[in-house]
């Protein structure tokens, strides 16, 4: 732990400071913009393998219903449970659309024990994505592109108002929940606001879509629709809401501004 600890403040401070390294040598600032920039490309070309293999590849098909079930048969319920959120963190490192796996967790384990592993899941995934991009690519895009005065005003308020901002894309997912955990760890925001940020603002949208997937497997048991079918589509309607709600919201101020 005090390792991890003493790893993850190292980071930090190479994440929050674009500045580049000083040293006495003359070749060392060479030698460490090189360095970023081979970091930098190797997470470009990470990032491309990535998209190939979900989109141009059938490894997508490890993430579908039949072959998590199939992987989940044979195992006991705790077991299977950590196979499950195994299986969540390396579908969102991969990009993998979560939705699927999701509604999974819903039919497999119910509302609760489902939502907390899907939680987990997707906040330990995304965490993997976010340190990946912090570790290879933050200090080359601080040190090309930070002076950049807009980029600097983003990246100060993003570092100042990390785990709201990440709250609120989280709550409100205007964007891909993937690809903003690769992005995140392009700016200065804290892993600390980030990994708080993430668990707690996907609660809403875990929950919604579990709970319709546990209550549409109990009305399939059931054999008719039950009322908590209703309530639980009633939500998930409310959610597909949200960002419609704000993006109308916002250019009623912007046209009331003008």
């Amino acid at each position: 732990m005090v390792l991890f600890q003493e790893m993850t403040g190292r980071n930090e401070e190479r994440a929050t400071d674009p500045s580049p390294p000083s040293s006495g040598a003359g070749t060392a600032p060479e030698a460490g913009r090189r360095g970023r920039l081979v970091r930098f490309v190797l997470f470009v070309a990470l990032l491309a393998v990535m998209v190939f293999l979900v989109a141009g590849t059938d490894v997508g098909r490890f993430f579908e219903r039949g072959s998590v079930e199939a992987l989940l048969a044979e195992q006991g319920r705790p077991v299977a449970a950590l196979l499950f959120v195994a299986v969540y963190v390396v579908g969102t490192i991969l990009t993998v659309p979560g939705t699927i796996l999701s509604l999974l967790g819903g039919a497999l384990f119910g509302v609760w024990l489902g939502t907390a592993l899907v939680i987990v899941g997707a906040t330990l995934g995304a965490c993997g994505a976010f340190f990946v991009a912090r570790f290879m690519a933050r200090d080359f895009v601080a040190e090309r592109f930070g002076k950049a005065a807009w980029i600097a005003r983003i990246d100060r308020g993003i570092a100042e108002e990390g785990i709201w901002f990440i709250l609120f894309i989280r709550v409100v997912p205007l964007f891909p929940f993937n690809w903003i955990n690769y992005a995140a760890g392009l700016t200065r925001v804290r892993s600390r606001d980030f990994v708080l940020g993430t668990a707690i603002g996907i609660i809403p949208g875990s929950f919604v879509y579990v709970n319709v997937a546990a209550r549409a497997t109990d009305a399939v048991t059931a054999g008719h629709v039950t009322p908590e079918l209703g309530v639980a589509l009633g939500l998930l309607g409310l959610l597909a809401l949200v960002p419609i709600v704000y993006r109308r919201m916002k250019r009623m101020k912007t046209e009331k501004d003008e």
